[in-house]
């Protein structure tokens, strides 16, 4: 049960990122209601999103599929990114300070410095 609850919790909170982080997003992640999320548990970001600039400070993003999302100058300080697939994903500039990138997938991503991760 306890797995069934942190999966949904994953689901709404993956959601109201992508909300607050598309491009045609017109409302902060503060005000949208909860009745209006749906709950999905597998989540698949739409191709090429787009947080560039965003404030996920302290955001648990474990098991994320970020591939290829536009991270750049995301506040992403104290961050949880575990087991989270940022394969090419941009993240020059982004502000990573503690967060925990533990079995995270870097491969082909842009890190803060500009340097491609092998």
């Amino acid at each position: 049960m306890a797995r069934k609850t942190n999966l949904m919790l994953i689901g709404v909170l993956l959601s109201v990122v992508l909300v607050a982080c598309s491009s045609s997003a017109t409302t902060t992640a503060e005000t949208i209601p909860v009745t209006s999320t749906t709950m999905v548990l597998i989540c698949d970001p739409p191709e090429h999103l787009d947080c560039a600039g965003a404030n996920l400070t302290s955001a648990d993003l474990t098991l994320a599929n970020l591939t290829g999302a536009n991270l750049t100058g995301a506040k992403l300080a104290g961050a949880t990114l575990w087991g989270t697939n940022l394969t090419n994903a941009n993240l020059t500039g982004a502000d990573l300070q503690f967060a925990n990138l533990t079995g995270a997938n870097l491969t082909g991503a842009t890190m803060p410095d500009g340097t491609v991760h092998d």
